[in-house]
This record gives C-alpha cells, structure tokens and sequence, in this order.
C-alpha cells in the first residue's frame, strides 16, 4: 500500500513485493501478498512476558514453492501436478545443479549432481535443446531462482554443442560429465576401426560407441540398442539418438533410426 500510495512512483508502473520476513522474494514478481490472511484471535493475545524471546520471523519461500511458481508463469500449459513434482524433486536434488525449461512445446530440464554451477547449468540448457528440439531458457542455478525479466520475455539460450554437426570431438558432446569425454572409447573414437557410430541419450549425456562392426548400417543398430538398453536411461524414460555415423556428428538431424541403408546381401 505505501509503495502504490507513494508521490514518486511512476503513473501505471506496478509495484512488487520485495521481502517476506527476511527472505528476498522479488524474482517471484508478487503485486500481491505472499502470505495468507491471518486468523483473528477471539480475544486479544496476552502480552509476553519480560523474559519471553522476541517473535520468530515469517519462514522463508521454500525453493519448491518458488520453483513452482516460476514454472507456472514460465510455462503454464504443463500441468500443476506435473509442474509441482518437478520443483519437488528439483529441491531435492544434490550436489550442483540447474533447471531449464522449453517454452514451445513446453517441457522443463533438471540436472543434479555435477562437478560444478557451470557444468550444471550448461547441461541443463544443453539437454533440454536436444530433448525438445529448441534452446531453452534458464530458470534457476543450485538454489538460486534466475531474476525474471521486466517484460517476462526470457532469454533463450542457443547452446553451440547442442547443434555441433563437425567431425567427431569428444569435447563437443553435450550435457556431459567430463569424465565421460576422457573415455577410452570417446577419447580415441576418430582413431577406432570402422565401420563405426555413436548413440547419444541426453540423460547425463552419455554416449555409446560401436567399432569395427559388419557394415555402417549395423554399426548404427548396435550403438542405438546399447543406448535403449542402458538402465539408467530406462529409469529416466530418456531420449536415444544417432550421435555420429563413422567420423560425422548428425546429432542436429535427431535421428532416433539408423542413417545408413540396409547394405544388399
């Protein structure tokens, strides 16, 4: 009320919560009260005593609740209940990480558990534009919501290794661990007998390589099955594509099928 009522805002120009108790919630752009109305006493509370310690601050937003939200504005055709889980899970999450989001199709992106912020958040933007087939935007870092901007028209982010097209370079997989770029088999791919491919699920980014098979056609089978059959990926009902055929990244085309034709017997 003071700040509407105030002589110096600006005609129309809105005002928004900025603190609930000792929690900063401006991200959350509230033009309302965040908290519920209050209960009136039936008669008046009696007064502390001297001793009494002072009232305890309002508790903080968690992060699921501001989660949610953000995802509510950010991306209101997915489901509350589907919305809600994934803040729930996403506070639940260790070690680094991030949330992303597609707006169109909408669809969202969570990585947990990396090495470091960065890595966490490049991944997150990386997987989610190879899932949903677009760049993404970023709504959060550990436990740290991304401010809004003033016109709600959030940044996307056209992540480069999400649409590398170039000859097979371990450091241009997407949405990896760097461990699994130091791979034997990643690391010393271009120099591996053929035929050879490359499968690539987003889940972790994790890729799965197939050499010297009967043919190229084979090669691609093999690497997309070993992808399908991965338990991790199972557990994650992840995504599997065509990530290289012989020395060639296609990972841009989303390829879910071999490339190469059945060779003639």
């Amino acid at each position: 009320r003071q700040c509407n009522a105030a002589p110096v805002r600006r005609r129309n120009t809105a005002c928004f919560l900025y603190a609930a108790a000792d929690r900063v919630v401006l991200a959350l752009r509230l033009t309302a009260p965040l908290s519920g109305p209050e209960t009136p006493a039936a008669s008046p509370p009696a007064a502390a005593p001297p001793s009494a310690s002072p009232p305890a601050a309002a508790a903080a937003v968690p992060l699921r609740e501001a989660l949610s939200t953000r995802l509510a504005s950010v991306v209101p055709g997915i489901p509350a209940k589907a919305r809600e889980e994934a803040a729930r899970v996403y506070e639940g999450a260790r070690g680094n990480k991030a949330q992303a989001a597609a707006l169109q199709p909408a669809g969202f992106w969570r990585t947990s558990d990396r090495p470091s912020a960065d890595n966490a958040e490049e991944s997150a933007l990386e997987s989610c534009q190879i899932a949903h087939g677009q760049p993404c935007v970023l709504l959060a870092v550990n436990d740290t919501l991304q401010t809004a901007p003033p016109d709600d028209k959030w940044p996307h982010r056209d992540m480069v290794r999400a649409r590398y097209a170039g000859l097979f370079d371990p450091e241009q997989i997407p949405g990896s661990f760097p461990p699994m770029r130091r791979r034997t088999d990643v690391a010393y791919y271009r120099l591996a007998q053929g035929p050879k491919a490359a499968a690539f699920t987003p889940n972790r980014g994790n890729v799965f390589i197939v050499t010297g098979a009967a043919s190229q056609r084979a090669a691609e089978e093999e690497a997309l099955r070993a992808c399908e059959a991965d338990p991790q990926r199972k557990a994650d009902n992840g995504l599997c594509f065509l990530y290289a055929v012989g020395d060639q990244v296609v990972l841009p085309r989303r390829l879910k099928e071999p490339l190469s034709a059945t060779p003639p017997r």
